[in-house]
């Protein structure tokens, strides 16, 4: 039988409204999986979408939010645990239609063995939307030299009085905080286990459910 899974979710925020949206998604490792998530912001609301994920053959996320009205926010987190061949691939545009808005986006990605990510997301900023603030932030854990990621992150601005910045970093562990933690007794494998739960805590700690925490650690590719 196929475990794929293709879902699409519409929402609309009215004035002061707030709204969380958490996205776990832990499929087959032969499965496929697709996703679009569609949201309109209004005056004073608020926005906030976490999508989780431990990979499958390919898993692809798509998000459009539009910040129509005064005053409005969003936060869009997204966190990938990949290992073996599974993919994980992110899209996202955040529009800011009107001033005084705010949006902030960030990415994290962990991958093992021969992996795959990437990320492609855009802050559109019209020319009416001053006073936006806008923010991306793109990071990947590479824990395998055969893992493959590809960031692109970008902005289009149209307006004179804004606060934005976007950037994307690929790194490996830390050599030396590596080290340190062996100085300490502890093996290679409990030490980057370490450094890659505080890598993920950053994230983690918006969710207000401790058992959701655990299942991630214990499910991902940790």
């Amino acid at each position: 039988p196929s475990h794929d899974h293709h879902a699409f979710i519409d929402c609309v925020l009215d004035e002061s409204a707030r709204a969380s949206f958490y996205d776990l998604s832990l499929p087959s490792p032969s499965s496929w999986q697709t996703q679009a998530f569609r949201a309109l912001l209004k005056r004073d609301s608020f926005l906030q979408t976490f999508h989780i994920t431990t990979g499958a053959e390919t898993v692809r996320t798509s998000l459009k939010i539009e910040l129509a009205e005064e005053n409005s926010e969003a936060l869009v987190q997204n966190l990938s645990l990949l290992s073996h061949e599974s993919q994980s691939h992110f899209h996202s545009l955040v529009e800011h239609q009107a001033p005084h808005c705010r949006s902030r986006q960030h990415i994290k990605s962990i991958l093992q063995h021969q992996s795959r990510s990437s990320f492609e997301g855009k802050i559109f900023v019209r020319p009416i939307a001053q006073k936006t603030e806008a923010y991306q932030n793109s990071q990947t854990l590479l824990l395998s030299n055969e893992a493959t990621s590809y960031s692109k992150p970008n902005l289009e601005i149209f307006a004179d009085d804004v606060k934005a910045s976007h950037g994307a970093t690929i790194s490996q562990p830390n050599a030396e905080a590596l080290f340190y933690l062996r100085s300490r007794g502890l093996s290679h494998q409990q030490a980057r286990a370490l450094l890659v739960q505080g890598f993920c805590q950053e994230l983690l700690q918006s969710i207000p459910y401790a058992s959701i925490h655990e299942k991630i650690l214990r499910t991902g590719a940790l």
